[in-house]
């Protein structure tokens, strides 16, 4: 069994992701009340919005250098790079999704898209740490995809026995979070087992021979309850989800979840 050459990403045991980008959340407001249920609904989601928004251009400037601003409807970047937020279906405030926009053509954009979540009882603490998530897994992806030094994610050609036979891979390190030893039980599993390959028999069937893929690999267990997701272009793939959580993962005593993030393209 081919094992994974890349990197891993773990968060510190109390600081969750914020030190990564060198930062802290975004702290408390005080005298902030909760909203009402029609504000939540209207002005509320404007307001979470704006806050993604806020978050991302200033943890992307943060790392890239660049400067990234929000518009009032788009995250811009240079070279008319732009990150789309957007809510996540059927969830609350907290869970966003998050859409990297690559010009194809003239005219012309393709989407990909990844959601995250915080939790945390305020609002911008939250939403920092999903930001935070997405700008080490998915994000990671992305600087890999504009720069192409193999610096930020690992390059996978078509014909690597840790990618997809076919298609050519730019795998993003795993990210595992969770109590006690269980995150570093998945992502030694995640390593040493190389779960995209073993996804590769349902997962092509699903791909866009047309366009890049974007995939997200997520895995996680609390109290003996196991809990799969393989999205495919936003969209959940029943038949890779199962297959991913009939692997051998291993069973770690405390919750513990690893998720990957992967941009799949036939080969130039």
């Amino acid at each position: 069994m081919p094992r994974w050459r890349g990197r891993n990403m773990t968060p510190g045991n109390d600081r969750g992701l914020t030190g990564a980008f060198g930062r802290t959340p975004v702290p408390d407001r005080p005298g902030t009340s909760r909203p009402g249920p029609d504000a939540d609904r209207d002005a509320g989601l404007a307001h979470v919005l704006a806050i993604a928004r806020q978050v991302v251009a200033e943890r992307l400037t943060e790392r890239w250098g660049d400067l990234w601003y929000d518009d009032g409807t788009v995250v811009r970047g240079p070279d008319d790079l732009a990150i789309e937020v957007a809510p996540h279906p059927g969830y609350g405030p907290r869970h966003v999704d998050l859409g990297f926009v690559l010009n194809t053509g003239p005219g012309d954009s393709t989407v990909i898209w990844d959601c995250a979540h915080g939790d945390g009882p305020v609002l911008e603490h939250a939403l920092s740490r999903a930001v935070d998530t997405w700008c080490v897994t998915t994000g990671m992806v992305f600087m890999e995809f504009l720069t192409q030094h193999g610096r930020f994610a690992q390059h996978m050609p078509h014909d690597d026995d840790l990618g997809l036979p076919g298609w050519h891979v730019i795998h993003g390190p795993p990210y595992a979070w969770g109590k006690g030893q269980g995150p570093g039980e998945l992502q030694t599993w995640w390593r040493e087992n190389s779960v995209l390959p073993e996804l590769g028999p349902v997962l092509a069937k699903e791909l866009d021979w047309g366009s890049v893929n974007g995939v997200r690999i997520s895995f996680s267990v609390n109290r003996g309850r196991r809990t799969a997701e393989v999205l495919v272009n936003r969209r959940r793939s029943e038949l890779a989800s199962r297959w991913l959580e009939e692997l051998e993962w291993p069973e770690p005593v405390g919750p513990a979840a690893v998720r990957s993030f992967v941009l799949i393209s036939r080969p130039q």
